[in-house]
């Protein structure tokens, strides 16, 4: 449940004073009821879904316009709806939820057990709820989706992890600045096992740098190896490879 949501359907049944306030979505087969305000029926709550052919929001949805009975028993037409002939609704007033992409994708409805009177301002009253209905949905599809590509990122960086640590080889991943952004495990072992720390040696270090300020024994095979590094970096060279002292 979002607190936002459910605010906005308490606010609007408050507003109308009417039994029922739903944000409903209309999926291939299904309505889905995403929030309601009110005494819903227990199946109905539990299921949070009924068939598209019961409801009423059909016709907001079908037509993409806002649509309104009074009292279902002064019509003919809905004499025998299903949501009157089970639950006891006779007013139904529905508007769309219209996506800033175009589509509409469901309704924000009232319904009560009693009839009533609805007019033109009350419609342009329960449009503009609609729209602050569809903001907060766009809004909780995008951070779904930001989630989705966190969880989808972390998902291969571990892959990445996993298959570096697979390799036998001492590995680390530098960026365009030379910056250690990855090591496996091996290159960790290594570190430790000659008397480093290998936290200090690892990702957040500036391979470049260390390199480039070598000082005493073998200190220009460490200037001679970043320029290699650099020249790859720049495209200058496809590879580059150099064995030296740890």
């Amino acid at each position: 449940t979002d607190h936002i949501l459910q605010q906005l359907v308490d606010e609007v049944r408050s507003i109308f004073g009417t039994d029922l306030c739903m944000v409903n979505l209309n999926l291939s087969e299904v309505q889905y009821f995403r929030a309601w305000s009110g005494d819903l029926d227990p199946d109905l709550a539990e299921a949070r879904q009924d068939a598209i052919e019961n409801s009423m929001c059909q016709y907001v949805v079908n037509n993409e316009m806002p649509f309104v009975v009074e009292d279902f028993l002064a019509t003919e037409e809905f004499r025998e709806q299903y949501w009157h002939v089970n639950y006891g609704i006779r007013f139904y007033a529905g508007t769309p939820l219209i996506t800033s992409a175009g589509p509409t994708i469901g309704t924000l409805c009232l319904l009560s057990t009693q009839s009533a009177e609805f007019g033109e301002e009350q419609m342009r009253l329960l449009g503009a709820f609609a729209r602050a209905v569809v903001g907060r949905l766009e809004l909780l599809g995008a951070l779904e989706r930001e989630q989705a590509a966190r969880e989808e990122e972390a998902q291969r960086s571990q892959d990445l992890q996993n298959t570096l640590d697979s390799l036998s080889a001492h590995i680390a991943i530098l960026d365009g600045s030379g910056e250690i952004i990855a090591v496996n495990g091996m290159w960790r072992a290594f570190a430790e096992a000659n008397g480093s720390d290998p936290g200090r040696v690892s990702e957040g270090a500036n391979y470049l740098r260390v390199c480039e300020s070598a000082t005493g024994l073998h200190a220009e095979e460490a200037t001679a190896f970043a320029e290699g590094i650099r020249d790859v970096l720049a495209g200058r060279r496809a590879t580059f490879a150099m064995e030296y002292p740890c």
